[in-house]
This record gives structure tokens, C-alpha cells and sequence, in this order.
């Protein structure tokens, strides 16, 4: 994840990040992570 300077929220929004809200160890920036799905085990064992 990352912290995100102001002007640059809108940007991770759009790239799909998800907003973790404000940060107050870090002077407040928002926090936003990246989530990717992984298949499940029953997928990969294709069940």
C-alpha cells in the first residue's frame, strides 16, 4: 500500500486502490492498498 498526497487521491481511486482512510501516524494522508483476489484452493485444485 501506499500513503497518498492529496492531489494524488483521486488518481489511485481511479486506478482501483482501495481508500483506507486517513492516516494519523502519517500527518494525516489517506492510506490506500492494492487488493488482488487469489483463487481459491478449491479453484486450483479445480474441485
Amino acid at each position: 500500500g501506499l500513503h497518498a498526497l492529496p492531489g494524488a487521491e483521486g488518481f489511485d481511486r481511479t486506478m482501483g486502490m482501495i481508500d483506507c482512510g486517513a492516516d494519523e501516524t502519517k500527518e494525516n494522508l489517506t492510506y490506500f492498498e492494492w487488493y488482488c483476489r487469489r483463487a481459491s484452493l478449491l479453484d486450483e485444485l479445480d474441485l
